[in-house]
């Protein structure tokens, strides 16, 4: 299955906004095999870990979420799994 970009982050904002969540940042894997892998940051609401940063597959969803207590910890946990992404 073969999505642009675009479409593939109006299906991240999608599933997002039903958990109550709002994205922040998205970048997509690189490598050609991964291409339907993408990570999410986003803002939800919660008092103890408003920021989560998470795994995207295209086909099926968010998964291994990173929950996170301050935008610069979720900024820098973001930038570290975005690496050689």
């Amino acid at each position: 299955m073969k999505f642009s970009f675009s479409q593939a982050v109006q299906q991240i904002e999608g599933e997002l906004k039903q958990q109550g969540c709002e994205l922040l940042s998205v970048k997509q894997f690189l490598r050609e095999d991964d291409k339907n892998l993408f990570i999410v940051l986003a803002k939800r609401d919660h008092k103890m870990h408003p920021f989560v940063t998470w795994t995207y597959n295209i086909c099926s969803g968010l998964y291994w979420g990173h929950y996170l207590s301050s935008m610069a910890e979720a900024e820098a946990d973001f930038q570290d799994r975005c690496k050689d992404r």
